[in-house]
């Protein structure tokens, strides 16, 4: 595959390959999504594994942490769906705090447990926005640490996520394992 006819630059599989064994996957792999070469317009694609885990559910409570050089909430949540393949339960909170220019950070913490009787814990970063009606999307990270024997591959990954909670504070999230 060369690329589109207007395409002049090197096979679009040559650069995906030398992005698997060089450093600068990151560049690479920019490039490959900002030149629009069919196949790979989702280079994201690349580096995020299987699903891992998607889960619905609701918030809980929030409470205002300070006022005091930015704003800084603290919101917990509860959902329920699926944690490698097992039915799970999480309860978690995060607080996030609105930086200069009207974006979002925020850490996190949880646990899940599944209708096993697993359990693993999890802390988090992420980045979002603000949307309309107090509705909120981040992306970020989560580390697991657990002891089950079932559950134990989540402690050698990284996991990146999408949470998102609308207007009525009902929650999605899911999340991949990073390669």
């Amino acid at each position: 595959m060369s690329g589109p006819p207007w395409y002049g630059g090197p096979d679009p599989e040559v650069i995906r390959e030398q992005a698997l064994r060089t450093e600068n996957v990151w560049y690479i792999l920019s490039l490959l999504g900002t030149l629009g070469i069919p196949g790979h317009s989702q280079p994201e694609m690349l580096m995020l594994g299987t699903v891992i885990g998607e889960s619905r559910g609701k918030r809980t409570g929030r409470r205002v942490l300070s006022v005091d050089g930015g704003v800084k909430i603290e919101v917990s949540f509860e959902d329920s769906g699926t944690l490698l393949g097992a039915a799970a339960n999480t309860i978690g909170t995060y607080w996030s705090q609105i930086k200069q220019d009207g974006s979002l950070y925020g850490e996190g913490q949880g646990i899940v447990l599944t209708a096993n009787g697993d359990m693993a814990t999890w802390k988090g970063q992420g980045t979002g926005k603000l949307l309309a009606g107090g509705a909120a999307s981040y992306r970020g990270a989560l580390h697991y640490t657990t002891a089950s024997a079932s559950l134990a591959g989540l402690n050698s990954i990284a996991a990146v996520f999408e949470f998102d909670v609308d207007s009525d504070g009902n929650t999605h999230a899911k999340s991949w394992e990073w390669k």
